[in-house]
């Protein structure tokens, strides 16, 4: 018995030992914690955009640990494997989970900070898209807008205006398919903006008109692949007799097919959510009295939601109308309904006593209407718009605004002024074949944009008399086409020549009031691009219909 005790108690004191020596040993480590913050300009990407993130970490001990291992991740796939990240996106895709782990290597903790992003087409986003010309066929360029990094003075690095450009996107889209046919025009539309309607598709899609080809076609905004063809959107399966379309202008409910002899065409949508739903009517042209309207100087206006219509000028009735775009909701007993305006014409009313000398809305005989368009200001309950109006050799431009229209038979306007403008005589005429575009955002950028053959002039309006007048460029080949980008405050216009080169002018103020003092701004031409073949129509095409309609 006493082995036995002995043997127990030997046992026991060396377990007491090891217990001892164990804790006796032990190392504790304290646990560095990593707080991760992942700093995005913006939560949308397109494909090819390069991604620089310096991420933000904080440490428990409060100074960073020099055994990190780093893995930035996108929905679980390795993109890197540096602290800082620099990649190219090449995965498209909505709300990824772009995740940075961090892993103490000392102690095989890791940490995490993530942040969700959406990866769109790069055709998707605001850019400029160019209709030209290219060996005989029409094709569709995009340049996509964005920044490069140059030296600057004294060496110091800046970020100036660059655009991505992509030659013959629709063959691209396509697999190599050509549109086939001669240039005429582009036109933009949207349905709703909002994601709980559930729209066909929330980006902006573009009308395309050609002769011969694939012909006129409606093509989507985001995989540029043919959605409609208008022969077959008539009710009775084809053009009407005679009809050449020109354009096809898209508004919330109605659409336009308008020919090149200035016939409109009309239908009426069945849903605002949908492009193309229900048929043209091909029994009669839009009239007037009996009379066909003319349907080639109609205001694209940005906010022709909202104010239930857009303004055309008919050249053959010799007055404005306000196009109506508009469906009012009844309750009855019975239920709701609605009572649909889209398409009726109205004369505008004007509520003042204007100059009897001024061309009036209802009568514009004896002048000629050279050019319409809308702009804002501070007025939010309805549409401003200048015109152009030319008689017995005066230029004269034409301010009134247009109350918005919300059902009924008439619809309100109001004289602004009308202003000889003395200076544009000697660029403006109907021989000139001149180009134009109004800056929208008027409070920021009061210019109007005119062109005489291959020279850009800008209009403004707050200079003093005289001195309103300003030439901007002087081209090496005739100007096409001239359009504006109004989603930045600075202002950018779109200049495409006959020749195939399309430039990016920048409307800052700092460049501006150089042109104004005389000095040649070495900063106004912001891109130039070259090789697109002879441009017939460029356009500044917006993502959506939230950057559109609601400006």
């Amino acid at each position: 018995m006493k082995k036995i005790y002995f043997v127990i108690l030997f046992l026991s004191v060396c377990l007491l030992y090891s217990c001892y020596e164990d804790k006796g040993n032990y190392e504790y480590q304290q646990l560095n914690d990593v707080t991760i913050s992942i700093p995005l300009e913006t939560s949308e990407y397109s494909l090819g955009d390069v991604l620089k993130i310096e991420p933000t970490m904080s440490f428990a001990t409060g100074k960073e640990s020099g055994d990190l291992v780093y893995s930035w991740s996108l929905n679980r796939r390795e993109i890197s494997a540096e602290r800082n990240l620099n990649w190219i996106v090449d995965e498209e895709g909505k709300y990824m989970d772009l995740r940075l782990t961090v892993t103490d290597h000392r102690t095989g903790v890791s940490y995490f900070g993530s942040e969700m992003i959406t990866v769109t087409s790069p055709y998707v986003n605001n850019g400029w898209l160019i209709l030209s010309e290219k060996e005989g066929t029409s094709m569709l360029t995009f340049l996509r807008p964005t920044t490069k990094t140059v030296q600057g003075e004294g060496g110091k690095e800046e970020e100036v205006y660059d655009c991505v450009v992509t030659k013959d996107v629709y063959g691209i889209s396509n697999a190599g398919a050509s549109l086939g046919g001669k240039p005429i025009s582009i036109s933009q539309h949207f349905v709703s903006f909002y994601s709980e309607d559930k729209p066909e598709d929330m980006t902006s899609w573009i009308w395309l008109v050609q002769q011969g080809g694939q012909g006129t076609i409606d093509i989507s905004g985001s995989a540029y692949q043919m959605e409609g063809n208008l022969p077959t959107m008539f009710i009775n399966g084809g053009y009407p007799q005679g009809f050449e379309p020109q354009r096809v202008y898209d508004m919330l409910y109605l659409s336009l097919a308008i020919g090149t002899d200035g016939k409109i065409y009309t239908r009426v949508k069945e849903s605002y959510k949908l492009f193309n739903t229900s048929y043209f009517l091909d029994e009669m042209p839009l009239s007037y009295k009996q009379q066909p309207v003319d349907g080639t100087m109609i205001v694209r206006a940005p906010r022709f939601c909202d104010h239930g219509g857009t303004l055309l000028y008919d050249k053959n009735s010799k007055c404005y109308f306000h196009l109506c775009d508009y469906w009012e909701y009844y309750y009855s007993s019975s239920g709701g309904y609605y009572k649909k305006y889209s398409g009726q014409l109205i004369v505008p009313t004007i509520t003042n006593t204007p100059n009897s000398e001024w061309g009036k809305l209802d009568d514009m005989s004896g002048y000629t209407v050279f050019y319409l368009d809308a702009y804002k200001d501070n007025t939010w309950s309805g549409l401003n718009y200048k015109s152009i109006i030319e008689k017995d050799s005066r230029i004269y431009i034409q301010d009134f605004t247009v109350h918005d229209f919300s059902g009924g038979n008439s619809v309100d306007a109001t004289m602004n002024s009308q202003v000889e403008a003395t200076e544009l005589a000697s660029i403006i005429s109907p021989e000139a074949n001149n180009k134009y575009a109004l800056f929208y955002s008027q409070d920021t950028r009061p210019y109007l944009l005119v062109t005489h053959d291959n020279i850009l002039y800008f209009y403004y309006f707050k200079g003093g008399e005289g001195s309103r007048l300003h030439k901007y460029h002087e081209f090496n080949a005739p100007i096409a086409s001239i359009d504006v980008d109004n989603t930045q405050n600075f202002g950018h216009a779109g200049v495409g020549l006959e020749n195939g080169e399309f430039y990016v002018l920048d409307f800052s103020d700092t460049v501006i009031s150089d042109i104004i003092n005389k000095k040649d701004s070495e900063d106004k031409i912001a891109f130039k691009q070259d090789g697109l073949g002879k441009i017939v129509e460029s356009i500044f095409k917006w993502k959506q219909a939230a950057n559109w309609v609601f400006q």
